[in-house]
């Protein structure tokens, strides 16, 4: 069989009652030269009885199971090794995709690869927020410079394709781009929070360029349990403030000195502030 085009890679633990709709969806997709690889983080649940229904229903389907617990970053990692694709595209188990997106995205990155340098192509994703209209098109991703914090609003729409400072999640990477910058960081954990900003960071620091295309979008519906969400409220702020101040340090270098106690300034800020409200 000849290498796919795109390779998709979908991380999961735990979530064997959702998987279905996320891999319908991707088997729906009207771009058809494209690898699932599925990597259950050892599930203990029935995700490997979900696995198995789309493994004999689909070739193009197949899963690697990690013996132990691996963590996300870990586990996407994993699963770069194990594509075949020109291209990956990262998605979530609670992310369902337009039948059109892949397409979509792929189109994009090859429209702008013969005059770019392209690390990577960011769709839309459509949760309980209702979308901006198209005049009101912004940066999705926004990057606070004395922070280090990045703030997404990547549920906008736009007329056209717009460069942005990172990406979520589920995006679209060049394999050779990904293997070029190593991969995902596995010194982010709990919640792994930065990690895609750590690695767009990094890609970006190779003089590469990312870009939304909003015509492209799948639905995210994230479930309060399965993955890292068994954490307490209190763990996850833990991980939170801890995994920004690895990624500030990793890739500010001096510049953290300043950079981290204006982060926790602001966080006590808005702290007070929604105590006040």
């Amino acid at each position: 069989m000849e290498n796919p085009r795109v390779s998709i890679l979908l991380p999961t633990y735990n979530r064997a009652e959702i998987l279905p709709s996320c891999i319908e969806a991707v088997i729906s997709q009207d771009f058809s030269d494209w690898e699932l690889i599925i990597l259950d983080d050892c599930s203990d649940d029935r995700t490997q009885e979900v696995v198995k229904v789309y493994t004999n229903k689909d070739v193009r389907v197949s899963c690697h199971r990690n013996s132990l617990r691996k963590g996300t970053p870990a586990n996407r990692n994993a699963g770069i090794a194990r594509s075949r694709g020109e291209l990956i595209f990262f998605i979530e188990d609670d992310l369902t995709l337009d039948a059109s997106c892949l397409r979509i995205l792929v189109e994009t990155y090859d429209s702008l690869g013969h005059q770019k340098k392209v690390g990577g192509i960011m769709p839309r994703l459509i949760e309980d927020t209702p979308a901006l209209d198209p005049q009101d098109c912004k940066d999705p991703m926004i990057f606070d410079h004395l922070t280090g914090e990045v703030f997404s609003h990547y549920s906008i729409t736009c007329d056209s394709v717009i460069e942005t400072i990172s990406m979520h999640a589920c995006s679209l990477y060049p394999k050779s781009v990904l293997e070029e910058v190593g991969g995902y960081s596995t010194r982010y954990i709990g919640n792994y929070f930065r990690e895609e900003t750590d690695l767009d960071f990094r890609i970006l620091k190779k003089g590469y360029k990312f870009y939304f295309n909003s015509a492209a979008f799948g639905y995210h519906k994230p479930i309060p349990r399965g993955s890292w969400k068994q954490n307490s409220r209190m763990k996850l702020t833990y991980y939170i403030i801890r995994n920004h101040c690895v990624f500030v340090i990793r890739i500010f270098g001096f510049r953290a000195l300043y950079m981290i106690p204006i982060y926790f300034l602001a966080t006590l800020s808005r702290g007070l502030q929604s105590r006040i409200r």
